[in-house]
């Protein structure tokens, strides 16, 4: 899989805050690009339909904040909290999260290209009807979440699926021998294809009614 990683350029502009940034953009209605943001917190905020470009994000809290129909382009999030933000109908090209807590995100509906996401908690995190291409979850945790008819064109590498819902969602050619998947919900005909360990094949063939005899 050919990932694109953000494009930032070195010297990023650190003279506003957050909500100053995105005051500014209501006003102007120009582009948020080039901003770095540290060690700062943001509550209660609608940023719907807000366009980042080019900006980097270290150690931030999004506290309550409506990301809904937002646009990320070329940015980075490092050691950020954004658990139960909403991104839904988000889009989002070479995009990176690192170190990031994301439980209960809500990503329904939404477009990403290139993102990575990289030792991230992403437990309850809703992908459900998402277009996912070009995709990397790296040493992640999405446990119980919601990743239904969604278009799956993702890489996942030393990552527990334990009890998530891929239901109604292709998974040809996806590799899930680096991953804990015990207790998912997925339909018989969306495994056409799936690439699993004998152990992992053992405990999906339940699906299906078999009984093992060992």
């Amino acid at each position: 899989m050919k990932l694109l990683k953000p494009n930032l350029i070195e010297s990023l502009d650190s003279g506003q805050t957050i909500a100053e940034s995105i005051s500014g953009f209501a006003l102007d209605e120009c582009d948020i690009e080039a901003r770095l943001f540290e060690n700062q917190t943001l509550s209660d905020a609608d940023i719907t339909s807000v366009e980042l470009k080019g900006c980097k994000f270290i150690n931030c809290k999004f506290v309550n904040c409506n990301l809904e129909k937002m646009g990320l382009t070329d940015t980075v999030f490092l050691g950020c909290d954004l658990s139960n933000c909403n991104f839904n109908e988000a889009v989002l090209h070479r995009t990176a999260f690192e170190n990031c807590k994301l439980m209960g995100c809500d990503f329904g509906e939404a477009y990403l290209r290139n993102i990575t996401y990289e030792k991230c908690a992403c437990g309850y995190i809703n992908l459900s009807r998402s277009d996912l291409k070009a995709v990397l979850f790296s040493s992640c945790d999405i446990s119980n979440a919601d990743l239904s008819q969604c278009k799956l064109h993702a890489k996942f590498e030393d990552c527990s699926l334990s009890g998530s819902n891929l239901f109604r969602t292709s998974l040809q050619g996806m590799d899930f021998t680096r991953c804990k998947i015990d207790g998912i919900c997925v339909a018989i005909e969306d495994l056409k294809g799936v690439i699993v360990t004998s152990v992992q094949a053992v405990d999906l063939s339940k699906l299906m009614g078999l009984v093992i005899k060992e």
